[in-house]
Order: structure tokens, then sequence, then C-alpha cells
């Protein structure tokens, strides 16, 4: 009864004066909306982040593979983002287990999962490791050099871990450097095709 009362009442000051049932309407709070601003400004959950970057990696073999990722996350809190991206590198030669290997490309997809150590205004400190799957492509001499290479298509785990810095240079960019160790194929196969190293990333983050 009360209820029914209560919408014949709405009903009628709807239809008698629309702008004053529009005004009498409840409006959010100041505080309500300073909170969803330092959400926001913050970068906090529900934002999503695109990360590109190139990278060079310095082979223990004293050669260098050269190339770019690009990465989709999204921050679950203040202190953990998970994302997922992919990876495309080369190197021209690359010498292992005695093979004399040439045109090598891998192509890592994997999952990113970031630590934020440290926050200030404009700067974060953070750790980072990646896990994934490495698609291998190379054409392969077996130590002679007059014979033909051939090609060879393999996959493999492929793994990184590193930290960095990231710097906010406007609003919704920041840039970001990074240095850690990578893994294109880690195997307990000593004949696995696996260059590894020492990697520095410079990157772009758009959100």
């Amino acid at each position: 009864m009360n209820r029914h009362l209560t919408c014949l009442l709405f009903a009628g000051l709807l239809r008698a004066d629309p702008v004053a049932f529009a005004l009498s309407l409840p409006s959010p709070t100041r505080s309500g909306r300073l909170a969803i601003t330092d959400t926001l400004r913050a970068g906090g959950p529900g934002w999503a982040l695109v990360i590109g970057d190139i990278q060079a990696l310095r082979s223990t073999h004293d050669n260098y593979f050269l190339g770019g990722s690009i990465m989709v996350a999204r921050p679950f809190s203040r202190t953990v983002e998970l994302g997922i991206g992919a990876e495309v590198s080369h190197a021209r030669y690359h010498p292992d287990n005695g093979w004399q290997l040439h045109h090598l490309y891998f192509i890592p997809l994997f999952v990113a999962t970031r630590f934020n150590l440290v926050r200030r205004r404009k700067t974060t400190v953070y750790l980072q490791t990646d896990q994934g799957v490495s698609l291998a492509h190379y054409q392969k001499q077996d130590g002679k050099v007059s014979q033909i290479p051939y090609g060879v298509t393999e996959y493999g785990y492929y793994g990184y871990a590193g930290g960095g810095i990231r710097w906010r240079v406007i609003r919704h960019v920041l840039i970001q450097v990074e240095t850690g160790m990578k893994s294109f194929h880690l195997s307990t196969n000593e004949l696995t095709v696996n260059p590894h190293g020492l990697t520095l990333r410079l990157g772009v983050v758009v959100r």
C-alpha cells in the first residue's frame, strides 16, 4: 500500500512539473566525484595499458638480437599488472654448438606479470617476469661452411625476468627503461638452440 502511494505521488509530481522533479533527484556527492577522479589519475584498476618497446639482447655468444614487442596490460591493483604480448627479434648470424646459424627469427607469445615496488608522483620502479612460447626459424649449417644451409622451425619455452623504471611524461603517456635476462628457448637439452643473455628495453606506455 505504501509503495503504491509513493508511486502515485512521484507520477503526479513528474506530470505537474518535470523540471522540479529532475532537480529533486539526488546528485553524486563531491567526495564521490573526487574518488573517481583520483582513481583515473592514478591509472588504477580498470585501465588498459598499451606498451610498445624496442629491445636488444647481447647473447652469451657475443652477438646481438634486435627486436621489439607490443603488450596490452591491465592493473589489478596499485602493485600488480598482468598482460599479454608478442615479440619479434632477429639476428643475421649466431654460432651455437658448433653450428653456423643464419637469419634467425624468434617470435615469443607471452604472459607478463609486473610488480610495482616504489611509486612516486611521476616515477615507478618495478620488477617484471614474462613466460610463454617462442617460435623460432633459422637457416642452419652443421659446422661446414661449404654445406648448403637448410631451414629449421621449432618451438620452445620463453622466459624473461628483469626490472626497470617508468616516468610519466604527460597525463596518459609514460616512458620506461628496463633491463633483465632473457632466454628464447629454455631447455634441459644442451644441444637446443637457445640464445640468451642480457636484454635492454626502451618502451612507451599509453593508458
